[in-house]
């Protein structure tokens, strides 16, 4: 699993049964939006929050834009 594909936030789950532990989760391989996802959601936000020069701009191109954002910022996070 490369990194653009793991969760945005893992967490860890511990299930008790009468105070003993009966099992563990862990969301470490799924669960939740990816790191890609949640930085192209965040990069979209901020292009939609502008000062409205994007308000004509198809939303394919939107989107496009914020997975280009997204994807640079996981290739800059790998060096």
């Amino acid at each position: 699993m490369n990194n653009s594909d793991k969760p945005a936030m893992p967490i860890s789950l511990a299930v008790t049964n009468d105070g003993e532990l009966y099992k563990s989760i862990n969301y470490d391989e799924g669960g939740g939006l990816t790191k890609r996802e949640e930085f192209a959601g965040r990069a979209m936000q901020e292009i939609l929050a502008g000062d409205g020069i994007f308000k004509d701009t198809k939303p394919e191109k939107i989107a496009k834009a914020s997975r280009i954002m997204a994807d640079a910022l996981l290739e800059e996070l790998e060096k």
